[in-house]
This record gives structure tokens, C-alpha cells and sequence, in this order.
């Protein structure tokens, strides 16, 4: 059996993952405001958000799995990463365009709905998660991509995997500070 390759470069690509954090947690901080539009208070887009974060995020995780396992070498996981983090900027930038969308179907379907709160708010909610979760099952496929990228073996997973997952949750902190505080004033 031929040995592995040896793996990228390994804090380039953690300081890669702490960007791409920040730039979903910059994108769900978004969600939350546009949401918040679509279904009426916070409450709700907050919940929608964060079903489309952790729903999209499992399943994409799982299609990242699969993808990671096809790299036979650290530079094909790579370009692969690269692959998802477009798929996850292309998903971002669609999602005003959907959530537009979601508001045509709406004109048509308010009056239908008004009577019942429960199939409104339900329909809302689906439109909500379907213009977000394209970007979120990106964004959740991107550790185990980056992982086959910058961990030698499945067996360098306790402390080189632990320091990529900080470094995204740390970049992902700073993206939700970035998004809530930086960016509103200056937009």
C-alpha cells in the first residue's frame, strides 16, 4: 500500500478555516436580520436561522465525509475545499435572491394563510430555511474537506483537528462580533 502524501501546510490552511468562520458567522448574523423581516420577529428568525446552521451543517458534514474520502492526496482535498468554500459564497449570494423569491410566493399565498397563523408561520419558516440551507450545507462541509487537506492520517485528528475546529470557531466568534458591531455603522 503506497504511503499518503504528506499533508498541507498546516496553520495556512487553520488561518484559511479561522476566515472561513468568520465568514459564516458574518452570513448567519445577515440571515438573522433579513429573517427577521420575512417572519415577523426575532424569535422566529433565529430559530430558522439556527436550523438552517445545524441542519445544513450535519448534512454537509456527511457530503464532505464522503468527498474527503474520494482525496487520494492533500492537494486534491484541497482543491476540493476551495470547491466547497465557492459552493459556500455562491449559496451566501443567492440568498437574497431566494428570500425575494419567497416573498413573491408569499403575495400569492398571504391571503390563503391569514386564517391560519400556524400554516403561515410554517410556510414562512420553509421558505427561510430553503434560501439558507444551500450555503449552510457548504459551510458544513468544509472541515472534514480542509481535514483531509492538513491532517496527515485519520490518526492526527485529536490535536491537529481540535486546533482547526478553534481556529473556524474563533474566526467564526470574531465574524459574529464583525457582522453585529463593525459592519452595520459602515454599510
Amino acid at each position: 500500500m503506497a504511503a499518503r502524501p504528506p499533508s498541507v501546510a498546516f496553520w495556512p490552511l487553520a488561518a484559511l478555516f479561522a476566515l472561513s468562520g468568520a465568514g459564516a458567522l458574518i452570513v448567519e448574523t445577515t440571515w438573522m436580520r433579513w429573517l427577521r423581516d420575512l417572519l415577523g420577529a426575532t424569535a422566529p428568525a433565529t430559530a430558522a436561522t439556527t436550523v438552517a446552521f445545524f441542519a445544513g451543517g450535519a448534512l454537509g458534514a456527511l457530503l464532505g465525509g464522503r468527498w474527503a474520502r474520494r482525496c487520494h492526496d492533500p492537494g486534491q482535498a484541497l482543491r476540493a475545499y476551495a470547491w466547497v468554500e465557492v459552493l459556500a459564497v455562491a449559496g451566501a449570494l443567492a440568498a437574497p435572491l431566494l428570500l425575494a423569491a419567497g416573498d413573491v410566493a408569499m403575495e400569492t399565498l398571504y391571503p390563503r394563510l391569514l386564517e391560519t397563523p400556524g400554516a403561515l408561520l410554517a410556510v414562512r419558516f420553509g421558505l427561510a430555511l430553503l434560501a439558507t440551507l444551500p450555503a449552510a450545507v457548504a459551510y458544513g462541509a468544509t472541515f472534514p474537506v480542509i481535514g483531509a487537506a492538513a491532517l496527515p492520517s485519520p490518526s492526527a485528528m485529536g490535536t491537529r483537528a481540535t486546533a482547526l475546529y478553534a481556529c473556524n470557531t474563533a474566526g467564526a466568534a470574531a465574524g459574529a462580533g464583525a457582522a453585529a458591531w463593525f459592519w452595520p455603522p459602515r454599510i
